[in-house]
């Protein structure tokens, strides 16, 4: 039997003159908590930060875990910078890669597409992806094929890790060729475990033909559509944004083990709403999970 544990968390959005994050801080946080935890690694499932090119500081800080530290590509990394300057950033392989550890094979998704017409596929860069709704957030086709070829050839169980859900069913559009490869591969040596994905700053857990999705709460905050005021006034006048955020008063992040035998625990984390500003508060409807200021425990035989 194989076994690894890993933390991995979502969502940070670096933005200072945005956003309320202080990314630095809750990073920080997180990685003390991946060292006291004994993880493997560490990883980040998007959303990072809006300004790769001019986050070096911040990028530096993640990749000095002290342990491996990943990459999963969000859309907000594409808000100031293109794919190629983003990958170099993040000193990552590719926009999407594997790699094999502790006995399981890491399958880091990029679905950062969008597509206009049947067939023609464009990747997110520097805030081109804002005006195209339901055209967005596909896995191009190299890229499914790529996936397929991973998996069938891999030796060991599979983890998937993306920024959208693969469980959402509004969300990837061209999801089911991704989930129908997953379906296959239940009765092979590469058989797909877990899926991890960020992006909604929500706290999901569901099983489905024996594989675990897991929808990761945002470490920061959850997106308001409907500004408020609620928060003290300089706050408006020193972050444009902030009147959109709901805000975690404690860095969320999940501390995941997961071995061949199909245990999967989720060692999770209970916080409470800076100032005690809810989404309930400030008029905004609920998404099709509620907004919580935590990331859930679990324990899943698979």
């Amino acid at each position: 039997m194989s076994k690894v544990r890993f933390t991995a968390f979502a969502d940070l959005h670096h933005a200072p003159e945005w956003f309320k994050s202080e990314a630095d801080e809750r990073l920080a946080a997180i990685q003390k908590r991946a060292i006291a935890s004994k993880s493997d690694l560490i990883v980040s499932l998007g959303d990072f930060s809006h300004f790769p090119t001019l986050s070096k500081e911040l990028i530096d800080q993640y990749a000095n875990t002290g342990i491996p530290a990943y990459h999963v590509l969000g859309n907000h990394e594409f808000d100031h910078d293109s794919l190629e300057e983003v990958v170099k950033a993040y000193d990552m392989p590719n926009a999407y890669y594997s790699f094999d550890f502790n006995g399981f094979r890491f399958i880091m998704l990029d679905n950062n597409t969008f597509s206009d017409y049947p067939g023609v596929y464009f990747h997110y860069s520097r805030r081109n992806y804002f005006d195209h709704g339901k055209g967005r957030e596909y896995i191009a086709p190299e890229q499914v094929e790529w996936f397929r070829q991973t998996v069938e050839s891999s030796p060991i169980p599979c983890i998937v890790m993306s920024h959208a859900s693969l469980d959402y069913p509004t969300q990837i559009p061209n999801r089911e060729e991704m989930l129908e490869i997953i379906r296959k591969s239940q009765n092979t040596p590469g058989r797909v475990m877990l899926c991890v994905n960020g992006h909604n700053h929500r706290n999901h857990l569901s099983v489905v033909d024996n594989v675990a999705y897991f929808d990761l709460n945002s470490a920061t905050f959850d997106w308001v559509g409907k500004p408020h005021k609620f928060f003290p006034e300089e706050w408006y006048k020193k972050y444009e944004c902030v009147g959109n955020q709901v805000i975690f008063s404690d860095p969320l992040s999940a501390v995941i083990t997961l071995d061949t035998d199909g245990n999967l625990e989720i060692e999770g984390v209970e916080s409470s709403f800076v100032c005690g500003v809810t989404r309930e508060m400030t008029g905004n409807a609920e998404a099709l999970y509620p907004c919580e200021c935590n990331v859930l425990s679990a324990k899943v035989k698979l």
